[in-house]
């Protein structure tokens, strides 16, 4: 497996603050309600953390809540000498939260595997997360159930032409 690939992300998750965001991304219960799969460990940087019923694996490198997120990362089919490092920063912005994310130092073979994983796995259940959150607060409150869903590839700053183009 030879390394050295790069993968850069930018979008944008509605109705969520960069912390909100973040709580998901680091509290194991969180993930587990955001992605419906289990999370062991703790937001504690150096601690060990194991995710998707541990064939993801990783250790919390930088951690500043509602803003970065920094992680080992990797398979656990992968040879054990070989980690990625993920970078997640959050960004409050009018409407939601903006995520840039990248990661580096993966095997090259696993660039579209990663891509689409990131999309499945982590951007669309946070957006489905929070979109539902946000209608069950909107029908508790008795307002209009209508909501927009912003998907990952409009930039999170764009949130007017989203909500034009993903409104229900």
């Amino acid at each position: 497996m030879s390394q050295s690939t790069e993968i850069k992300q930018t979008g944008g998750i509605q109705n969520a603050s960069a912390e909100e965001v973040y709580e998901a991304l680091t509290d194991p219960k969180k993930f587990a309600d955001v992605t419906g799969r289990p999370y062991d460990g703790e937001a504690v940087v150096g601690k060990e953390f194991k995710a998707y019923d541990g064939s993801c694996i990783g250790y919390h490198l930088a951690l500043q809540r509602g803003k970065w997120v920094r992680q080992t990362w990797r398979m656990s089919y992968w040879p054990s000498d070989i980690s990625s490092t993920c970078d997640f920063a959050l960004k409050d912005v009018p409407g939601g939260c903006e995520i840039d994310f990248t990661q580096t130092g993966f095997p090259a073979d696993e660039l579209k595997n990663l891509s689409e994983g990131w999309d499945s796995y982590y951007w669309k259940p946070l957006m489905e997360y929070f979109s539902n959150e946000q209608t069950k607060k909107k029908v508790q409150q008795g307002q209009d159930e209508k909501h927009a869903v912003c998907h990952f590839d409009i930039p999170a700053t764009n949130f007017e032409r989203a909500q034009k183009i993903y409104s229900e």
